[in-house]
């Protein structure tokens, strides 16, 4: 098997499967939806009917999910660029960088995305766009998947949802010597709790004078899944040089390591020079106040999601006094000593321990 792996790892090109079934039989089975990711943009993304998830359900409607990460990335690359779309999911990044005429590289674990993936590109004519069937990691093997639409993640013990498959698992450094790429500009990453693994698998690319931006997700709630925190993957990328602003509503808000994160699943825009030219309407934020940390975590823990409460409540055990001083945050946690979830419970019980 190790033979097998090492073959796999130097042959990456190999696995850049651009459709996995005749065309015509997808578009049968899978819904071909219209997408404008970016004003003078069309694309055709195909969604799998049988999933409700909210970036399926935003398709097929006409909407876009990823509208200001989009956004971002456009003002970001340029045509010829290389880009790396880490949980490619149904392709909306992957493939709209490539429309804008750039070289890029999807990862997707889920055997499923990939095939709705693959037949998109060839829909599209998208010769630019290599897909490679994996999981990201720190380094290369064999791992059990979960499989669950934009959700899927590799197995845990935290995990509650069964295995469904086994993936190799492939760092980005081999991604990339597979690819005969040395450079990039551009990085999304969105890989359900794996973020940590694989930027440990990035190695030379993020220290170089040229690393590229990486747009991430930071999702307190997956990282959980592997003990990892949203300050241990801010920290990763401020090691490297990065400075990280969380990405809002066509705000970006610059953030520091040891500061807490509000929402319990966030983007962040990370890069080592300046920030690039902002499309018209967005604003830079020098950090968030208090009353706006205050406001995002008493979303999460007056929400109907046991999942943001559990997050809120975990991130709150390590925040500052400040602003645990809060009447409104106080409440809301001694709220959730009582919360019908166990796995609430569980998370707020630093605090019940502090009140008794």
């Amino acid at each position: 098997m190790n033979g097998f792996l090492r073959k796999t790892s130097s042959r990456v090109r190999g696995w850049a499967r651009r459709i996995w079934r005749p065309t015509r039989a997808i578009r049968y089975r899978d819904d071909v939806c219209r997408f404008r990711p970016l004003p003078g943009v069309e694309l055709l993304v195909v969604v799998d009917p049988s999933l409700s998830d909210p970036v399926s359900a935003a398709v097929r409607n006409g909407s876009n999910p990823n509208e200001v990460g989009l956004e971002l990335m456009a003002q970001i690359v340029r045509p010829g660029d290389r880009v790396l779309d880490l949980g490619s999911h149904i392709g909306l990044f992957a493939l709209t960088a490539a429309a804008l005429g750039c070289e890029v590289l999807a990862v997707e674990a889920s055997r499923r995305n990939a095939g709705l993936l693959g037949v998109a590109a060839r829909l599209n004519g998208f010769n630019n766009l290599h897909l490679v069937n994996c999981a990201v990691g720190s380094g290369t093997g064999l791992a059990a998947f979960c499989e669950d639409g934009p959700f899927g993640s590799l197995a845990g013990d935290r995990v509650p949802r069964p295995v469904t498959s086994r993936v190799p698992v492939l760092s980005v450094q081999s991604l990339l010597a597979g690819m005969g790429w040395d450079q990039l500009s551009f990085v999304k990453m969105d890989v359900e709790g794996s973020e940590l693994a694989a930027v440990a698998g990035m190695g030379p690319i993020l220290e170089s004078a040229q690393a590229p931006a990486v747009f991430f997700e930071s999702n307190e709630h997956t990282l959980h899944f592997f003990s990892q925190t949203p300050q241990a993957l801010h920290t990763a990328f401020c090691e490297a040089g990065y400075t990280c602003h969380q990405v809002g509503a066509r705000r970006l808000t610059l953030c520091r390591p040891a500061e807490a994160q509000g929402p319990t699943c966030v983007d962040y825009l990370a890069v080592k020079a300046s920030l690039p030219e902002l499309p018209k309407g967005w604003e830079v934020a020098a950090g968030f106040t208090p009353a706006e940390l205050i406001e995002q975590f008493h979303t999460d823990l007056a929400g109907t999601n046991p999942d943001l409460r559990a997050s809120a409540a975990r991130r709150l055990a390590t925040a500052p006094p400040a602003l645990l001083a809060s009447p409104l945050l106080q409440t809301g946690l001694r709220l959730l000593h009582d919360d019908e979830s166990e796995r609430v419970r569980a998370a707020a019980c630093w605090h019940s321990r502090q009140a008794a």
